[in-house]
């Protein structure tokens, strides 16, 4: 079907992994986590998951890829942008 292993990608210091599961079956899906920015890979932590019943399944693995990174974007920026109450 397509690749089977995850990709990552990395925006604003975060690293994206995006169908991090690495089945095949996911490869068409939007599936995607967010890890926390760190020195040392070795300790990773997730700061968010896409939620599994909102995820989506595309056509190519191209479209897919690309869903995953506007939604990891989009939550990154809410992130980082937040006004300080």
């Amino acid at each position: 079907m397509g690749t089977s292993a995850a990709s990552t990608a990395s925006y604003r210091e975060h690293d994206i992994a995006i169908h991090p599961s690495g089945r095949p079956e996911d490869s068409l899906t939007d599936a995607f986590m967010i890890l926390e920015p760190t020195t040392n890979p070795m300790f990773t932590r997730t700061l968010y998951e896409h939620p599994r019943d909102q995820i989506k399944t595309y056509g190519t693995e191209d479209e897919a890829r690309e869903a995953a990174l506007q939604l990891a974007r989009a939550w990154i920026d809410a992130r980082l942008d937040k006004p300080v109450e």
